[in-house]
């Protein structure tokens, strides 16, 4: 009996997919999809991963750059981008979200003030990576 012809059982799909041997010594693998897994864990635990990414994004809108690593800035895009959506709406819910995001009041109000007249024609894409010296060290700049 060969692995392609074994009936679809739940045992099968569960031994299968971590690539353990079947009848006659064949192993037959499935690709694993990224399903839901969306964010970079940089080796983090989670509590200390959005801990540093509220105060990178809180400091990246203070003073409108920060020099960070490569797989953090391209992280860290996802959340500016996210903070200038919502100050793009301006509606109280969307305040209340940054609020939440952002770790001082007044990161918020230049947020809500600067932001949606200086990117108002602008869809998307309002950061830019920028890489600088050497291989390790890139700027986020808004």
């Amino acid at each position: 009996m060969t692995p392609q012809s074994l009936p679809r059982t739940k045992w099968f799909l569960r031994h299968t997919s971590l690539g353990q041997t079947l009848c006659l010594g064949q192993t037959r693998s499935f690709a694993k999809m990224k399903h839901g897994v969306a964010m970079r864990k940089l080796n983090r635990d989670t509590a200390h991963r959005l801990a540093m990414f509220r105060t990178m994004v809180t400091q990246l809108i203070e003073h409108e750059r920060i020099t960070t690593t490569l797989p953090k800035a391209k992280e860290l895009r996802r959340w500016a981008d996210k903070i200038v959506g919502l100050a793009k709406k301006g509606d109280l819910a969307a305040r209340r979200a940054a609020i939440a995001i952002l770790r001082s009041p007044e990161a918020v109000q230049k947020a809500f003030i600067h932001f949606p007249e200086r990117y108002a024609t602008r869809q998307g894409g309002y950061t830019r990576v920028l890489k600088v010296r050497s291989m390790v060290t890139f700027i986020v700049v808004f």
